[in-house]
């Protein structure tokens, strides 16, 4: 099939893009001038079918073909990948929470911290101060009850060193459990009685544990820088290994017998054994 060049009227083959003989460029003619072939019922999809859009994209369709194109029907999950999700646990500080009006969480909000514990009332807070100001009291009372009574234990029979007769005791009882060096510091230097009550009571402390069990003392004399004091019991308890002995040192006559009268003198506010 030609064409006829419009400038110099040569005859061109159609599709030809210029003019073999002037040069001139061809019009492109329209495709729909072209002469169509009809279109069958066979190439026609029948009614009621759906068309895969897929499948039409392949095919050629011809211009002035009515095809009905069914859009395809896009169903989502019930469970969305991204965007609000609905009620969610609280979020850590400074992190974006996803709303209805936020889905994507851009706006940070800092969430408020947990409202603290409510605090009891008043009447509460004193009951409490008040028992424990109470067993306060009761442990401070009996601490000092404990110490009293283990004090007045370990001064029990443990004479005055103010009086004549409680220095007497004293120096007593120091030489009947071995301390004869406790003795001495109670007696002036070079006193007698030292020595004689040292001789007396080591054989009582060679047999065991000696304890001061009984003594009782009279003073017969006594002023401002002298006494004079009578011995009127002695007994001491030995423990030994398989028995535990009392002796009453009064009656001790080997090798010499203890003298049962004691002279003090008052040195620098003190009662010393002078004799």
């Amino acid at each position: 099939m030609t064409l006829k060049c419009e400038l110099c009227g040569e005859e061109v083959e159609r599709g030809a893009l210029a003019c073999p003989r002037c040069g001139s460029p061809l019009e492109k003619k329209s495709t729909a001038d072209e002469p169509r072939a009809p279109v069958t019922d066979s190439e026609q999809p029948p009614p009621g079918v759906e068309t895969d859009v897929s499948a039409l994209a392949d095919q050629t369709v011809w211009p002035g073909t009515e095809t009905e194109v069914t859009p395809e029907q896009v169903v989502l999950e019930d469970k969305p990948i991204g965007g609000y999700k609905g009620p969610e646990p609280p979020s850590v500080s400074g992190a974006g929470a996803q709303t209805a009006e936020d889905p994507f969480g851009l706006t940070i909000r800092e969430k408020a911290p947990p409202a603290a514990a409510e605090t009891p009332p008043e009447s509460s807070n004193r009951l409490r101060n008040i028992v424990i100001i109470a067993w306060t009291f009761l442990l401070v009372a009996a601490v000092i009850a404990a110490a009293a009574y283990f004090g007045f234990l370990h001064n029990k029979g443990k004479p005055s060193l103010d009086t004549p007769a409680g220095a007497v005791h004293e120096f007593c009882r120091l030489a009947a459990e071995g301390d004869y060096e406790g003795a001495k510091a109670l007696a002036v230097e070079g006193a007698p009685l030292v020595g004689t009550i040292e001789g007396v009571m080591k054989p009582y402390n060679h047999q065991g544990a000696v304890t001061l069990t009984g003594f009782d003392t009279r003073t017969s004399a006594s002023d401002d820088s002298t006494a004079t004091v009578e011995i009127k019991k002695f007994e001491v308890e030995v423990k030994g290994k398989n028995d535990t002995t009392t002796y009453d040192i009064l009656t001790h006559t080997r090798p010499y017998p203890l003298p049962k009268q004691v002279n003090l003198v008052k040195q620098n506010g003190k009662w010393l054994i002078n004799s």
